[in-house]
């Protein structure tokens, strides 16, 4: 009460209170209390002054107080938005383009924005926008949108609330670790102080200062010959006048035996002390025992819980752990459980992909609707653009392609499930049967199926995919006279030309750390959807892809077996096709060791043979690459050998190197700032050899700057000139600005007649990000 009174009346009278310059301490024989007091000069009544001795412990403890009591009252506004994201532009020049296709003095010119967009700390959302335009018929101009609701940022965020409640919930449940933390401060307090009186206090200076007067009192004892060592005391007798000097040694005899006793006091108390700090050591090493081991136990309940609510795989398991642990219930609200079953919701152009056998990997652009708080509905609707390289599609008129789709059933799309899709909409024909004049459009057609798609995990690291679909006939495949309607075969069960059937195994074993992936496809001759492309003719493709690891997954195989799996909207389809294609890669990695690759697998080459139409190739290609990071002294060092070779011919490939083998040597050099690096290459052909060698040099100035030159020497055989080429780079960043980077090159292409022709490439890049 004595101390809520003093505070209030400092309080009352901080404003007006005056220290005086004495600072002292506590008088007493409690010598590990070093507590500073300060003097106070109050205010009294009828205008006098009060002087009060306050701790400067307590007055600085008020001060701090006041401050945080004032500075509470403002708070931050939070802004409804947070809006964070880059900006790139990048412009593109070549004055000539590479075989298959030929043209000159080409400009592509790339404005691309992203934003993350996060309303009131919440709902997380992603804005993309991309505006391409060119100067070539070759490449196609186009402006792109898309806004989605980013449901694995909102996750992630729903994620990070709970951790954070389950943490408050842990350390609730280890309040002792405070309680025990502040016992420990306090100790700790104490015996600083304990220990800084035994080191700087006052007795061992007064102990030093009692040796030293007994000492100088010994010898002047000494030097008047009296030998005070027995200490006898007598009683008092009356002595002659002549002899009363000598009755006074007895006191002083008397006085060193109380010089002696206050010494022998004065090191017992000091002794005592010393067994005092050490007591309170051992104490404090006990406690802060105990509460290292109750830390250690909270850290390792909280990793335990993160780990338990990071390994939810719907937001149902991270409601449950919500409620096993108690949280609030704000935490699964009704508004963000309706935001945690938006699994997508998306505006503008992005990838459609469902299953199979209805709509799989179709670039779309429109409205992407995906919620599954128990049942599961999906809904898109949009354009259809197939771009499969964007310089593949000329700037024409073309045929609107557009679909709907519409999507039902029970569970989750990673968990077991059961789905009912109807998909319809209008879709070009590209194939072999069409002959498209070089003005005229490529008809189009409505189509629209039925589809049942099932999940079963067999585990936790097996699932078998399941899917039956039913579709309109084309209009080839229909009655010439058209007496019924298209929608008429969608409901026609006597036929079973117009089904498909699809089953797919994903798999991974835990004891061999092999992840499997299994296929098998079968398409009607007059089945349609936006999956697959109709051909006329019945296909059957399967696939199997196995990674298997070895020696602790030093060693990594990839292989894979597949049949019909590839497709391409621009390419006329083949009526059937039994080919077989695998393919097998390795990947070796030891620690100290160079990396080793090895692969062996199929590659396609599209031709451009006329407007609109286009030829694929088909051959495979023998790749190995070897490299190897090293040190020699304070030189960081890279060195990499790769080589690849084309086994195709001259009538399967538009490629001037065709059957050719291919040689890459690269070393790289780094010395603090300074990177260099040397290529050095070989081009083995049937009708070409090219050889050449290059160096490039690169300096980072600072962070903010950069600048890297090149020159290159290129060697045709059978011709005599030495072709010189060169190169350079710079790049700077400026602050609140962006960064800028600029390049050039002066190479050669190979040309139509065997020779090698110029070309510069040029490209400026702007880079932003707020």
């Amino acid at each position: 009460m004595q101390k809520l009174f003093i505070l209030s009346l400092l309080g009352f009278f901080l404003p007006i209170v005056s220290l005086t310059q004495t600072v002292g301490k506590r008088s007493g024989n409690d010598l590990a209390d070093s507590t500073s007091y300060v003097n106070l000069i109050l205010p009294a009544i009828c205008k006098g002054n009060k002087q009060v001795q306050l701790p400067l412990y307590l007055l600085e403890k008020t001060t701090v107080d006041r401050f945080k009591h004032n500075t509470s009252k403002v708070q931050q506004r939070k802004s409804l938005l947070n809006i964070t994201g880059n900006v790139l532009y990048d412009m593109n020049y070549r004055s000539r383009i590479d075989t298959p296709y030929a043209d000159r003095e080409i400009y592509q010119h790339t404005i691309q924005t992203r934003l993350d967009i996060t309303y009131k700390d919440r709902v997380p959302l992603k804005l993309y926008t991309t505006k391409r335009f060119s100067n070539s018929p070759l490449f196609r101009s186009y402006t792109d949108f898309n806004l989605q609701f980013n449901a694995n940022d909102f996750v992630q965020l729903l994620k990070q609330w709970a951790i954070q409640a389950i943490e408050e919930v842990v350390r609730s449940n280890f309040s002792q670790i405070d309680s025990l933390k502040k016992i420990l401060e306090t100790k700790k307090e104490r015996m600083n102080r304990h220990q800084l009186a035994m080191e700087k206090g006052s007795l061992d200076n007064e102990i030093q200062l009692e040796k030293e007067r007994l000492y100088y009192k010994n010898k002047k004892a000494a030097d008047m010959h009296v030998d005070i060592t027995p200490v006898i005391e007598l009683p008092a007798v009356e002595l002659p006048q002549n002899k009363r000097k000598f009755t006074t040694q007895p006191n002083l005899a008397v006085s060193h035996f109380a010089d002696s006793t206050r010494l022998q006091g004065m090191l017992s108390a000091i002794s005592k002390r010393r067994n005092d700090l050490d007591s309170m050591k051992q104490e404090y090493h006990t406690l802060e025992m105990n509460y290292d081991k109750l830390v250690r136990s909270q850290q390792t309940a909280i990793k335990s819980l993160q780990q338990q609510v990071q390994g939810t795989a719907s937001t149902d398991e991270l409601a449950q752990l919500i409620r096993q642990h108690k949280l609030s219930d704000s935490l699964m609200s009704k508004r963000v459980k309706m935001l945690a079953a938006l699994r997508n919701l998306s505006l503008g152009r992005s990838l459609a992909d469902y299953s199979e056998l209805t709509v799989k990997n179709i670039s779309i652009t429109g409205l992407q609707i995906e919620y599954n708080p128990g049942y599961y509905y999906a809904i898109a609707a949009g354009k259809v653009d197939y771009r499969f390289r964007d310089y593949l599609v000329p700037n024409r008129l073309r045929s609107t392609q557009y679909l709907g789709l519409v999507r039902f059933g029970k569970g989750t799309r990673t968990g077991n499930h059961i789905f009912l899709s109807y998909y319809t909409g209008r879709r070009q024909l590209f194939n072999s049967m069409v002959s498209v004049g070089q003005d005229s459009a490529v008809p189009s057609y409505m189509l629209a199926g039925l589809s049942l798609e099932g999940l079963w995990r067999i585990n936790k690291n097996m699932a078998l995919i399941g899917e039956v679909a039913k579709s309109t006939v084309p209009f080839y495949g229909r009655d010439s006279m058209a007496k019924s309607s298209w929608m008429n075969t969608l409901t026609d069960f006597s036929t079973r030309q117009n089904e498909a059937y699809s089953l797919r195994l994903n798999g991974f074993i835990p004891a061999t750390q092999t992840k499997l992936m299994g296929s098998v496809r079968y398409f009607g001759s007059h089945f349609q959807s936006f999956s697959s492309f109709t051909t006329g003719s019945s296909q059957l493709r399967w696939m199997v892809k196995l990674d298997q690891p070895f020696f602790k997954r030093k060693l990594i195989i990839h292989s894979s077996i597949q049949q019909n799996e590839f497709n391409n909207p621009f390419v006329a389809a083949n009526y059937k096709s039994s080919a077989v294609i695998g393919s097998i890669q390795a990947n070796l990695r030891v620690k100290k060791w160079p990396f080793i690759s090895v692969g062996y697998y199929p590659s396609y080459q599209l031709v451009k043979t006329d407007d609109d139409k286009f030829a694929e190739s088909r051959y495979h290609t023998l790749s190995g690459s070897v490299g190897y990071h090293y040190n020699w002294k304070e030189i960081q060092l890279s060195s990499f050998l790769v080589y690849s070779q084309f086994y195709n011919n001259s009538l399967d490939s538009g490629f001037i190197y065709f059957n050719t083998r291919n040689i890459l040597l690269t070393q790289t050099i780094q010395v603090n700032r300074l990177h260099y690096t040397l290529n050095a290459a070989a081009n083995i052909g049937t009708d070409i050899n090219v050889y050449s060698m290059e160096h490039l040099g690169q300096w980072t100035f600072s962070e903010r700057f950069s600048i890297g030159a090149g020159i290159k020497a290129i060697k045709q055989v059978g011709v005599s000139s030495l072709f010189i080429g060169y190169s350079g780079n710079m790049g700077f960043r400026i602050n609140k600005i962006g960064e800028l980077q600029l390049s050039f090159d002066k190479g050669y292409l190979p040309g139509m007649a065997r020779d090698l022709v110029k070309n510069n490439i040029g490209r400026i890049t702007y880079y932003k990000q707020f």
